[in-house]
């Protein structure tokens, strides 16, 4: 189970039903493949479109829980409590009045999720940050990269 920053040591992170930015419209998250175009941030914090560089679908147990945050401008998103928001902040720290991506988040659940498995992906952006269900988040995948050397063995 992922909590409080810790996901068992694997990037289990959002529904495979997650809506994902791309230049070709939104797309649910467990059909981003390695290669497909989605809209991350550049060095300077503009909108730019990249590759995904990396997916990864994580096995997540029955009792595996996830955080909901609804906002006051209609978006809502769900993911894995750990999962990183687009300032690297756990989406788990955040309540009701909190700010997030321009919008003040009016409740902030802890929901049951069902579905075997959770997914992450990779922009090949040094911020590793994308839209899911047009919020704009991080990827736990980052920290991942981040630690491999050139080896491709995560560092001590």
């Amino acid at each position: 189970m992922c909590y409080r920053g810790a996901c068992n040591n694997l990037p289990q992170c959002l529904p495979g039903w997650a809506r994902i930015a791309t230049p070709f419209g939104d797309v649910p998250a467990a059909e981003i493949l390695a290669g497909t175009l989605v809209y991350s941030t550049g060095a300077m914090g503009e909108r730019v479109i990249v590759p995904v560089s990396r997916v990864v679908r994580a096995a997540v147990s029955a009792r595996h829980r996830m955080m909901r945050l609804e906002l006051d401008d209609g978006r809502e998103v769900q993911a894995s409590f750990g999962h990183p928001l687009a300032d690297r902040m756990p989406i788990e720290e955040l309540r009701a009045g909190d700010v997030l991506d321009g919008a003040r988040v009016l409740h902030a659940t802890p929901v049951a999720y069902t579905s075997p498995f959770t997914y992450d992906l990779l922009p090949d952006t040094a911020s590793g940050s994308y839209w899911s269900d047009g919020v704009l988040i991080g990827s736990t995948l980052l920290r991942m990269r981040d630690a491999v050397g050139d080896s491709g063995r995560v560092a001590p």
